[in-house]
This record gives C-alpha cells, structure tokens and sequence, in this order.
C-alpha cells in the first residue's frame, strides 16, 4: 500500500511539472502568431497565454503524463524497488495498479475537458481577439495598410479611437478621416467605391442563440462616389452591421458535446451553413416576388417597394422582360415607366423614365441596410425627367439612377425563418438556375459538416484513449527496460504515441473529406498503441 502511495504520488507530481513546461511552450507558440500578425498587443498575447493553457492541455497531456510514469516507474525499477515487491507476492497488475487508474482517471478527465471545458476557453479566446478589433484597425492604419469588413474594404490617411457609445450598445469606437471605401461582390471584384471625409466604426457585442459574436457598422459622412445607389448623393449612408468572421465559433472543433449534437439537427446554427441556408433561401424569395411583380403590374399596373428608411418607391408599367440577370419594366403602350418615390416624411418625387429594370441586390454594402435573408433589388433607371410632388414643374434630367435595397411591400412565404432540411425540400425539383445552384452549395456544405462533426466527435474520444494508453505505455516499457536509460526508455514510449497522435490528426482530416473510412486509419494508431502495450506487458510478465 505504501508502495502505492509513493507511485501515485509520484506520478501526479512529475505529471504537473511536466505539463505545466509542455503547455507553457506550446502556449506561448499559440500566442506569438497573434502578436506577430499584430491582432494583439503585448498584454493581450499573455493573456491568451493563459487561455490558451487549458485547451493546450489535450495535446500536452499524453505527453507530459507519458514521460511522468517512465520516470516514476523507471526510479521504482532502477532502485530494485520493483523486484522486491515482485518478490515479496506483489504481481506486476498491482504493481501497475496506480498508473491504470491515473490512466483512467486521465482520459476520463481529458474527455469531460474535449467536450465540456476546452470549447468555452476557445470561445473566450475569440473574444479576446475579435474585441481587440480596434487594436488592430488602428495599428493597420498607422502601417498604411488597407482592411476589410464584411465586402467593404478600407483605407484611411488618419485614424482616432472614439471609445465606448453605450447609449447605441457600441463597446468600441473609432473614426477614420480621409477614407476609400472599395464595395466588393461574392468572388472579390470591385463594385463600385466611396471617398468619405469621414467614416465612424461601431463596434458592437450580439447574441444568436447560444452564440455571441462581434459584428461593426459603418457610417459615411461627406461621401461621394459610384456603384452604391443613389443615396450616396446625400454624402451620408450607413451599412447594416457586418458580422466579423470567427474561425473559432463557426468551427465544430470549438463546440461543446450538446451543441455538435444540435449541429446534426440544425447545421445552419454554424455560420457558413446559415450563409448559404440565406441564400437559398433569397433565391426562393426572389423567383415568388417576381412571380407576384408580373402579378401586380398585370393586375394593377404597379407594384410598391419598400427602401431602409421608410421610402416607398411605386414602380408603374404594363409587364417585365427578363433578359439575363435583369428584369426589364415594360412602360404601357403611348406612356413611360414611371417611378414615384415617396419619403418617409410624406415627400414624393416622380421620375418619367427613358428605361428602368430590377437586378437582384447583393445584402451587406454600404447604403443597402437592408433585411439580408429576403430577397432585394436595385432598381436602375436611365434617362428620367424628374417632377415634383403633384407635377406642378420639372426637377431636372436625370441620366442614370440607382434606387438599392428595395423588397417588394406585402407580406412573403417567410423563406427566411425555414431550417435547411425545409428549404431543400422546398427546392427538390426546381429547374431555375439560381435556386438549383444554391441548394447543390448548401446540401453540399450540410454533407461536409455531418462528416466534420464526426471527425471531431471521434477525435476528441480518440485523443482521451491514447493518453490512457501513453501512460501506460511509459509505465510498462519503464518497468521491462529498467537496466536502461531513462531518456531511451521514454523514447521506447514517445515514439508510438507520437505516431498515434499523428493517425488521429489524419485520420480526422481523411474523415472530414472521405466519410466513414477515414476513421479506421483515426482509430488504427490507437489499436496500435493499445497493442504495443499489451506485447510488452507480456514480455514483462514472463520476466
């Protein structure tokens, strides 16, 4: 019994000190990157130091524990303390008995930890790095170099942090002077751009669901510029808020054993499902309000839309035309397209067009404060006389107008609320280009995502088994090669549980991409290892 006591104390004392080296080292290595790439500053990268040593911990652990029972056992064999036990009646399964219940007590800790603990510090450390947003945008500036928020990317001669707005929710503030402001689409290609005098940057801290996440606001003042609509011409706009993307949250690895379970059920609760779940789910809304355009300007002769800010626009022809992406107005006969805009101060202006048509708006630029999951137009008019409220007089000539962020008035199917499964059923069967692409992405998007979350899922129980087995591995070849070495001994142990390691960081990778198969190269080094332990504790025994 003391004997046991000596090792199991042993055991957890070298182990301690072995993790706490390994997870220092490898925390530090985890930290440098954001400090190097400027994402925090000094005292930010000690603190995800700190985050950063319990998630370490999964892959220090096997080690630190390894080299903790060859060393504790390699003393007890060394100093013959082993074959007098084993002399006096004592079998080599009792006297392994300490290091198979620390081995026990550790992949099941370690589990609880992959599962329950390590995600809640990953998302913290998210936090961490996504609200030192600000640190970061000041420091790129001051080097001269341009950023990107959402499909906006900017670059300013000057900036100044403003602090903390609480009377809009803001934590954080900052205003850049003397800005270039370039509007990107889908694939990354400029779509129009803005020069402001100033643009102020909210910072703001949302919850959806279980997740909280840091999204920013832009709002331009003195602007000018192309591509954006028309409401840039009053030189003051403002984007919806831009969600800043998050490698932590939005990956399963960083979900907690419930929530990868609720992911199976409702893949979109990750971003980049619900991104294209959206979509999707705009292309629907896009073919019914077309559908009931053609209805209402059969029928009625007009139809209204809806712009961010309470300006309705009525839009008055006989039929629409589709040619590619564009849906021509067609005016009556004898009469032009006619636009009435009216503001939500009661305002209307008419514009007699020369040539309107719709193209389908993209959601997230600048101007274009829009509900992004319906679907939104940009009416383009070319040629308009513009008249006053009552046509009392004209206005002037307006070359070319662009009205964005419109959506048809009038209550929709309510695409936007659906799951993933509903609107894939919903889409099963169409033939529109549009709605046929945006289900393949997302029902491809969905089948990658299952095969991820069992890759992780089988990983994290795969990773609690092998540092059992390490253990072990480190007691048993301490106990059989007890005439070497200590550091060749541990080698006798390293070198097995490194490869482990490696098949279970590949095999979830092979999971991920192939499906099923990948986990038996995932779970292979651990049978091996599990094997070598049992071979050795053979030759042990029949010493």
């Amino acid at each position: 019994m003391r004997l046991w006591r000596s090792l199991t104390a042993d055991l957890l004392r070298l182990g301690v000190l072995s993790s706490v080296v390994l997870v220092g080292v490898i925390s530090f290595a985890f930290a440098v990157r954001f400090l190097a790439e400027g994402r925090v500053d000094p005292a930010g990268a000690l603190r995800l130091m700190a985050l950063a040593a319990v998630p370490m911990l999964q892959y220090a652990l096997p080690f630190a524990c390894g080299l903790a029972a060859t060393l504790t056992y390699h003393r007890v064999a060394s100093d013959n303390e082993a074959s007098a036990a084993m002399a006096g009646g004592i079998s080599h399964r009792s006297l392994l008995a300490p290091a198979g219940m620390c081995a026990v007590v550790l992949a099941v800790a370690l589990a609880f930890m992959a599962h329950e603990v390590i995600p809640r510090f990953l998302l913290t450390i998210e936090r961490v790095v996504t609200r030192d947003l600000t640190g970061l945008l000041v420091r790129s500036i001051d080097r001269g170099e341009s950023f990107r928020l959402g499909n906006v990317e900017l670059h300013a001669r000057q900036v100044v942090p403003a602090g903390s707005d609480p009377q809009v929710g803001a934590f954080d503030r900052l205003r850049l002077r003397g800005v270039l402001a370039v509007t990107l689409d889908e694939r990354g290609r400029a779509r129009g751009y803005i020069s402001a005098d100033d643009v102020f940057v909210w910072m703001f801290e949302e919850r959806a669901g279980n997740e909280t996440f840091t999204s920013a606001q832009l709002y331009f003042r003195g602007a000018s510029g192309e591509g954006v609509g028309d409401a840039i011409r009053s030189g003051r706009l403002a984007s919806q808020r831009i969600r800043i993307p998050s490698r932590f949250s939005d990956d399963p690895k960083f979900l907690s054993f419930e929530e990868l379970r609720a992911l199976r059920e409702r893949p979109e609760n990750i971003g980049r499902v619900e991104a294209l779940r959206s979509r999707l789910a705009r292309a629907l809304d896009q073919r019914e309000v077309v559908s009931r355009l053609r209805g209402e300007l059969t029928g009625r002769g007009s139809a209204v839309f809806v712009r961010p800010g309470g300006e309705a626009v009525t839009v008055r022809g006989a039929e629409v035309a589709s040619e590619g992406t564009r849906l021509m107005i067609l005016p009556r006969a004898g009469e032009p397209v006619r636009v009435d805009r009216r503001t939500a101060s009661g305002t209307t202006l008419r514009l007699l067009a020369g040539r309107a048509w719709l193209e389908p708006d993209e959601p997230g630029g600048p101007g274009e404060a829009a509900d992004p999951r319906r679907a939104t137009f940009a009416l383009h008019i070319e040629g308009a006389s513009v008249e006053e409220e009552g046509g009392a007089g004209s206005a002037g000539i307006s070359d070319a107008t662009v009205l964005g962020g419109l959506t048809l008035a009038g209550e929709g199917a309510g695409y936007a609320e659906q799951s993933s499964a509903e609107l894939l059923a919903l889409a099963r069967g169409e033939s529109e280009e549009g709605i046929v692409a945006a289900a393949r992405a997302l029902r491809a998007r969905i089948e990658d995502l299952q095969r991820e979350v069992t890759s992780k899922q089988h990983e994290r129980a795969a990773y609690a088994v092998a540092c059992a087995l390490t253990l072990l591995c480190g007691a048993v070849t301490a106990l059989r090669r007890d005439a070497s070495m200590p550091l060749p001994v541990y080698l006798w142990s390293f070198l097995p549980a490194l490869g482990s390691v490696i098949t279970i960081s590949a095999g979830q990778g092979l999971t991920h991409k192939a499906g099923a198969g990948g986990l038996a190269l995932l779970w292979g080094g651990v049978a091996a290892l599990g094997a070598y332990v049992l071979v050795e504790y053979s030759r042990l025994r029949r010493h």
